[in-house]
């Protein structure tokens, strides 16, 4: 079944019939028709009227279009807020967003063939809209999507966004198999787009990903094929065959960092690798398996290298410093001389030698991270309050005070706060 322009003539209505001036035979009442339904959109007397005076004034289409509105009307669609849609794209009759508003609406009270039309009306304005597309997928039958996909145009320059768009819908629906069929046909359109492949295998699975890919991998000539190709690779437990997929993809773009990091973690021989390749490569990981009994010494090496990438993190500073006996100043010390560009591992070590009672070098590390980064009103504060509350006003040359032009709330002797506002 294909799909007629009859299908959106209630749409293009306001187009086609009340942006047109009044025909010269009718003069006054055909205009005053007109502008009665712009006053009452949903008054189906007021249609029934423009279609008899578009019939004495010659046009016979549009006045069947007019009694088709009136008879729609009928029906009684309801709400007040359908109401005000409808006449906002009475307005704007060119607005497509108007129009998607109008069928977001008509959806939401049970008017799926009217929230069409509306949608129709919203893609004839602007076919790029992933959104209209998006939103007619659920509605329409998989003859109608396709054929209404040739007649816009959908295989242009970003055709796999269309597709995609109408994927989306078709999944939001319950329709999966469909949905599938569709991420893999966005997939085939443009190969670089890890969306469609994540969409891929949530959907079919890694290995339905895998067959996909190497079809078009050696015409792709595209690294996101091959890291995404050993991505799936290693959901199915299948480490060699990872390994080779990240090796080309990092071969054709050097510069990804993601390939070359997914080799070196996963892909050595170090007992990181080890960890890496029984599933233990994340925080998450890590901490379910202390919680189920592991000891936290085997799992001492990802820890480690987690926390080189995010030293911030709490939770992995904690880990580490249990596991190697250290105190908490010692290990941001320690991070501190290795990232030393971070304005957040300074701070974090200005709070812990503040919590220690180190208050001088407290002051010190909080100045570090001030000059890191100067925008970041926390270091600001934390020295304004830890040097007013400790006679070390000297530390405050060069810090700004609050835009209000005093110091920070806190500062002038409520030593109250003082706890609250380091541990921030």
């Amino acid at each position: 079944m294909s799909i007629s322009k009859s299908v959106i003539t209630f749409g293009l209505l306001a187009a086609a019939l009340l942006t047109a001036g009044p025909a010269h035979a009718r003069g006054n009442k055909l205009e005053a028709a007109q502008q009665a339904v712009l006053e009452h959109p949903m008054d189906p007397g007021a249609w029934t009227r423009l279609g008899r005076q578009m019939e004495r004034a010659g046009r016979p289409g549009d006045a069947a279009s007019a009694y088709q509105m009136a008879n729609q009307l009928q029906g009684g669609l309801g709400g007040a807020e359908t109401s005000a849609l409808e006449a906002a794209v009475l307005r704007e009759p060119e607005n497509d967003e108007a129009w998607g508003d109008l069928g977001d609406a008509l959806v939401a009270s049970g008017h799926p063939d009217r929230a069409r039309e509306a949608y129709l009306l919203a893609l004839s304005i602007d076919p790029t809209d992933g959104e209209w597309w998006r939103a007619l997928a659920g509605l329409l039958s998989a003859d109608e999507v396709e054929d209404l996909l040739a007649r816009m145009g959908g295989q242009g320059e970003n055709g796999d966004e269309l597709v995609g768009a109408i994927a989306k819908g078709l999944r939001e629906q319950g329709r999966d198999q469909e949905a599938l069929s569709w991420f893999i046909r966005a997939l085939r359109m443009d190969t670089g787009d890890s969306e469609w492949a994540t969409a891929i295998t949530e959907l079919g699975g890694p290995q339905t990903l895998i067959d996909v890919l190497k079809e078009v991998a050696e015409s792709a000539q595209n690294d996101e094929v091959f890291g995404d190709m050993g991505d799936a690779y290693w959901e199915l437990q299948l480490a060699q065959q990872a390994c080779a997929s990240w090796e080309r993809a990092a071969s054709m773009d050097p510069g990804d960092d993601e390939w070359r990091n997914k080799l070196r973690g996963r892909c050595g021989t170090g007992e990181a690798t080890v960890l890496a390749q029984q599933g233990v490569e994340s925080i998450e990981d890590v901490l379910r398996a202390v919680q189920g009994g592991r000891p936290l010494g085997e799992l001492a090496p990802v820890v480690r290298q987690l926390l080189d990438g995010e030293p911030t993190r709490q939770e992995l500073r904690w880990l580490v410093a249990s596991n190697e006996g250290k105190s908490e100043v010692e290990l941001l010390q320690e991070l501190a001389g290795a990232h030393a560009d971070s304005d957040e591992v300074y701070g974090d070590l200005g709070d812990a030698l503040y919590a220690a009672g180190r208050v001088d070098e407290a002051i010190d590390a909080w100045k570090k991270a001030f000059s890191l980064d100067s925008s970041d009103s926390e270091w600001t504060r934390k020295l304004w309050i830890a040097a007013s509350l400790n006679g070390r006003t000297d530390a405050l040359i060069g810090i700004p005070v609050e835009p209000s032009g005093g110091a920070p709330e806190g500062v002038m002797g409520i030593r109250g706060i003082e706890g609250s506002m380091m541990g921030e």
